[in-house]
C-alpha cells in the first residue's frame, strides 16, 4: 500500500511482532467464519527469577535518538500489563543497555509528464488547451538499527541480544509546469518524525520479547466441509475456550498418523488449519506450524496456508533464538562502569512459553 503526503511504515523483513502474522489471518479460504477476540500475550522473558525489576540504563549513538528511545522504553515499562514489574533508576534485575548504530536518510525523486490545461484567447473566445507538466514525486526514508542486550543486574552478564532494523517512509507530490497554475508546492519531509516512527517500531518489537502485551484478533476459521465440532469449537473460541476448542478440533483430526481419504481431505485439513489458529492464540508456534504443514499435505491449493506457515516459522524461530541465548553462559558486560559483581549468582534457566489469556471483550 502506497500513502501519498502521509507516513507509511515498511514492516522489516524479520520484524518481532506476532500482530505481522494475526493480521494476515484475517483473509479467508473456503467457507470461513470470524473469530473476534482480545487476548494477552506473554513476554518471552520471563522476568520473575530476576526479581521484576527492569532498569534503562546506558545507550550509545547520537544523543536525541537515544533519549528518544530510552524514554519510549521506559514508558512501555512504567504502564506495562505485567502490574508486577517494576521500573527502577538503579540496581534492577534486569538491566537494559544497547547502541543505536544506524539513523539514516535517503530521499530519491521520480518525474511523469503529466496532462494539464491552461486557458486561452482563440479569435476572440476563451478556450482550454492542453499543455505538458511534470508531476513530481519525492520519498523519503529513514533506516534505523537499534541493538538491545539484556544485562543480569547482580553479575552485569550479558543475558540476551536483540538486534531490530526498522525503517519508516513518507512519499510526497508536487507539480511543475510552464504556467503559474500548474505549480503545486511539495509538502515538507519531517524527516525528525520518521526517524521517532523507525525508533518506535524497534522499542515496540523489543518490548514485546520483555513484557506482556494486549492483541485485538480477527481470526478466520474454517467449515470443515459442514462439520458440526468445526462449528461448535468456533463457538468455544469466541467464548475464549480455548482448550476446548482444541479437542473439538483435535477430534476432528483424528490420528494424524492414518492416511486420509480422498474424500475427507478437506474436513481434516481445514481442522488442522483451526487447530492451528488456536494454537497460534497460544503462543504454540511449533503445534502451530506442525499443524498448518499437515493441512497443506491435505489441501496444497490453499497457498494462504503457506504463507502463514512462512509466518509461524519465523516466529518460531526468534522464540527459539531467545530461550537458547538465555540458556547460553553469559558474557560480561559494562553496565554501570564498574566489574561483574564477586558473588555471582547462577543463572535461571528459560521458561517455557506461557498461554495467551483471553479477556472479557
Amino acid at each position: 500500500m502506497t500513502h501519498t503526503n502521509a507516513f507509511h511504515r515498511r514492516p522489516a523483513a524479520a520484524r518481532w511482532v506476532a500482530a505481522a502474522l494475526l493480521a494476515s489471518l484475517s483473509s479467508g479460504t473456503g467457507c470461513a467464519r470470524i473469530a473476534r477476540l482480545d487476548i494477552v500475550r506473554p513476554a518471552l522473558l520471563n522476568a520473575a527469577p530476576f526479581g521484576n525489576t527492569f532498569q534503562v540504563h546506558a545507550f550509545e549513538g547520537d544523543v536525541e535518538s537515544v533519549v528518544y528511545v530510552q524514554s519510549r522504553l521506559r514508558q512501555r515499562i512504567a504502564n506495562s500489563l505485567n502490574r508486577s514489574i517494576a521500573l527502577v533508576e538503579a540496581q534492577g534485575g534486569l538491566v537494559f543497555v544497547g547502541a543505536i548504530p544506524r539513523v539514516e536518510y535517503s530521499q530519491s525523486e521520480t518525474r511523469n509528464n503529466v496532462r494539464c490545461t491552461h486557458r486561452e484567447r482563440v479569435n476572440g473566445r476563451e478556450r482550454n488547451v492542453d499543455h505538458t507538466c511534470t508531476e513530481i514525486t519525492r520519498i523519503g526514508v529513514v533506516e534505523t538499527q537499534v541493538e538491545f542486550r539484556i544485562v543480569q543486574g547482580s553479575t552485569g552478564q550479558v543475558l540476551a541480544t536483540r538486534v531490530y532494523d526498522s525503517s519508516e517512509s513518507v512519499r510526497v507530490r508536487g507539480r511543475i509546469g510552464p504556467y503559474a497554475s500548474d505549480f503545486i508546492p511539495f509538502p515538507l519531509i519531517d524527516q525528525r518524525a520518521l526517524r521517532d516512527g523507525a525508533l518506535e517500531d524497534a522499542v515496540e518489537r523489543f518490548s514485546r520479547v520483555i513484557l506482556p502485551w494486549r492483541d485485538h484478533l480477527e481470526l478466520n476459521f474454517e467449515g470443515c466441509a459442514g462439520e458440526a465440532r468445526c462449528t461448535q469449537g468456533f463457538d468455544a473460541v469466541q467464548a475464549g475456550r480455548l482448550d476446548v476448542a482444541e479437542a473439538l478440533f483435535t477430534a476432528v483430526v483424528g490420528d494424524d498418523t492414518s492416511p486420509v481419504a480422498e474424500q475427507q481431505r478437506e474436513r481434516v485439513g481445514e481442522a488442522h488449519y483451526n487447530r492451528a489458529m488456536v494454537r497460534t492464540i497460544q503462543n504454540n508456534y511449533i503445534g502451530a506450524s506442525a499443524d498448518l504443514q499437515r493441512a497443506i499435505g491435505l489441501l496444497p491449493q490453499r497457498d494462504v496456508y503457506r504463507a502463514r506457515l512462512h509466518e509461524l516459522e519465523i516466529l518460531a524461530r526468534d522464540q527459539q533464538l531467545l530461550r537458547q541465548q538465555l540458556a547460553q553462559p553469559a558474557q560480561p558486560a559494562a553496565v554501570s562502569g564498574g566489574e561483574p559483581a564477586p558473588d555471582a549468582q547462577p543463572q535461571p534457566q528459560p521458561q517455557p512459553a506461557q498461554s495467551a489469556q483471553p479477556i472479557a471483550l
